[in-house]
């Protein structure tokens, strides 16, 4: 029993030391300055004839000049941390949304026998507000012409129909005494699944370089106050009533289609939410090798290797430290 002790005493205070970095620093930045001063005065007084009038000048006009500029780069600024939540509904929640901001692309096939169309997921469009797919239910929709004659009320009733959806997230935290400013949270894939060849990657290989992907709240750009906590959406997946990826688009590569299977997620990048989803930041499934980072106005955090994993069900969808 003591072991485990121990090791949730060594975990306390090591926490303790990172929730507490930017009062460490400016405790080591005080503690620099007062040793000096005093060690500049005892010198002077105990030894006039190695530390004289000039030399005892001089290092209090040093101090006064150097303490300043090493509290604005040392102490005065952001200590940013990224975290992988241990609570499941902060690390993978899941939202109902009335209207999923273009990332949900109907997959609509025409049916021969019926002359009626099938959808998989909400799809709302300007053309045709009325039609709304479900999923996974694949409820057979009237056409455009048809809609017309339903009454209004049925009509708002089916835009107004919600979709599940799952969004894997990270946990910044600024532990220092400054706010971090204009901060950005960047993504980028270093390895790709197995099962993907090396001329054909799902995302694209444009994701070799960093890109930007969106806070929870879907803010482009955000402030993180001192002690402050917040989170940066890493995947989208939109599911079903089982927890299921209900989204299987194909895409095309090297003429074949769904080479490393169909994409089930998505990178949540801003674009996905306004131009829809495109295959480049789709996902299908498998383990990938991810480095995260955070880039502010006055700071940045070193990147983090990660693990994603994409399965098709949302339970086994997960993020974690790489070994």
């Amino acid at each position: 029993m003591a072991a485990p002790q121990q090791r949730g005493l060594r975990r306390r205070i090591a926490d303790w030391f990172i929730n507490n970095a930017g009062w460490i620093r400016f405790t080591i930045w005080l503690a620099f300055v007062l040793i000096v001063i005093w060690l500049d005065i005892y010198l002077y007084i105990h030894y006039p004839k190695i530390v004289g009038p000039e030399v005892f000048t001089g290092v209090l006009i040093a101090v006064v000049t150097i303490a300043p500029f090493l509290y604005r780069r040392i102490v005065d600024a952001p200590i940013l941390r990224i975290e992988i939540p241990e609570e499941d509904v902060v690390r993978k929640p899941i939202l109902v949304t009335l209207n999923l901001p273009q990332a949900c692309k109907c997959s609509a096939q025409q049916q021969q026998s019926q002359q009626m169309l099938w959808c998989l997921c909400q799809c709302p469009t300007p053309q045709q507000p009325a039609i709304v797919c479900y999923c996974p239910h694949q409820l057979i929709i009237q056409q455009p012409q048809q809609q017309a004659q339903q009454p209004p009320q049925q009509q708002v009733q089916q835009q107004q129909a919600s979709q599940e959806v799952g969004y894997l997230r990270l946990r910044v935290r600024n532990t220092g005494l400054a706010a971090a400013e204009k901060c950005v949270f960047q993504v980028r894939i270093a390895r790709w699944p197995s099962n993907c060849s090396a001329n054909c990657h799902a995302p694209s290989d444009e994701y070799v370089d960093w890109h930007d992907v969106t806070w929870a709240g879907w803010e482009q750009n955000i402030l993180i106050r001192p002690n402050d906590v917040r989170y940066a959406n890493i995947a989208i997946m939109p599911l079903d009533a089982n927890k299921q990826a209900c989204l299987n688009a194909p895409w095309q590569c090297d003429n074949k289609v769904n080479p490393c299977g169909p994409l089930i997620a998505w990178i949540a990048k801003r674009e996905t939410f306004m131009q829809g989803c495109r295959s480049q930041d789709g996902l299908v499934a498998g383990e990938y090798v991810i480095d995260v980072q955070v880039t502010c106005r006055n700071g940045r955090k070193k990147p983090e290797r990660l693990r994603l994993r994409i399965f098709q069900d949302w339970n086994n969808t997960d993020i974690m430290m790489a070994c």
